[in-house]
């Protein structure tokens, strides 16, 4: 059957994630979403609890999280009234990411954890990283690359409880390092290759309020699309609506997309 799941947003970018080549989503860096309250209890409560529980479990110092996460939602909730009001959305697209095919066939770029998030209370956050490390002792080697991995995993898949509802599954995935060369005629080949922390895939979205805000590009097959939703407020306005994405979908040929109106939120017929 498959898992389905939602991702609501503004019908003036469909036309910007639905391309020819595949289904194009901007994962946005966590201190970049557009709801600055969105990884606030990760960063905040789930972090320095991890990064205490790795020094007085562990013996390991770890003073900062050098690669920062990308992240893209979706829910559960299929046409759900207070996911439309919430995300102030006007469409939302439904995906069936077929259980049956590994995630590295659903995307293309290096998607480092995908699933859906846990939802804690403050005094839970403790116990359980602790419980997510000693699940992965044995197997984890523990350099300081390897505990940034887990500490990132572990604290960018858990919300606050009151945001339950959102039933949300991420795919989360970081910034890819790269390497430069400086020019020394001393050395044989006439330049030194130096570490630096440069993110070769990461653009720049926008510049708000004197923040830059950062995105990593990810693309999805496009048959993992199965339905679109569109939250309009007539029959008149759904049906010139449907026949404008219909010929999108066709220019761009996905083939078989089911295009319905929310049967949620109030509509006048």
């Amino acid at each position: 059957m498959g898992n389905f799941y939602v991702h609501y947003t503004q019908l003036n970018v469909i036309n910007k994630i639905l391309q020819k080549d595949g289904i194009r989503f901007l994962a946005s860096r966590f201190n970049s979403m557009n709801d600055p309250f969105d990884c606030k209890f990760a960063t905040d409560i789930v972090l320095p609890e991890a990064i205490s529980v790795v020094k007085e479990r562990y013996g390991k110092d770890v003073d900062d999280i050098p690669l920062f996460p990308y992240v893209i939602s979706f829910s559960k909730k299929k046409d759900d009234f207070n996911m439309w009001r919430l995300y102030n959305s006007d469409v939302s697209l439904v995906f069936n990411f077929n259980v049956q095919d590994d995630f590295e066939k659903i995307a293309d770029q290096n998607i480092e954890w995908h699933g859906d998030c846990e939802y804690l209370n403050r005094n839970e956050v403790r116990a359980y990283v602790i419980k997510e490390f000693e699940k992965v002792k044995e197997n984890l080697l523990f350099d300081e690359n390897s505990i940034l991995d887990m500490i990132r995993l572990i604290c960018f898949k858990i919300k606050e409880r009151s945001y339950e509802n959102e039933g949300e599954r991420r795919l989360i995935s970081c910034d890819a390092f790269t390497a430069k060369a400086k020019y020394n005629p001393a050395s044989a080949d006439k330049c030194d290759i130096i570490d630096c922390e440069i993110p070769v895939d990461v653009g720049v979205r926008s510049i708000q309020d004197g923040r830059i805000k950062f995105y990593k590009e990810i693309n999805l097959k496009k048959s993992y699309l199965q339905e679109i939703i569109l939250k309009t407020y007539d029959k008149k306005t759904f049906d010139q609506q449907k026949r404008d994405i219909e010929l999108l979908l066709a220019n761009n040929n996905y083939e078989e997309i089911e295009i319905t109106q929310t049967q949620t939120y109030p509509c006048i017929q």
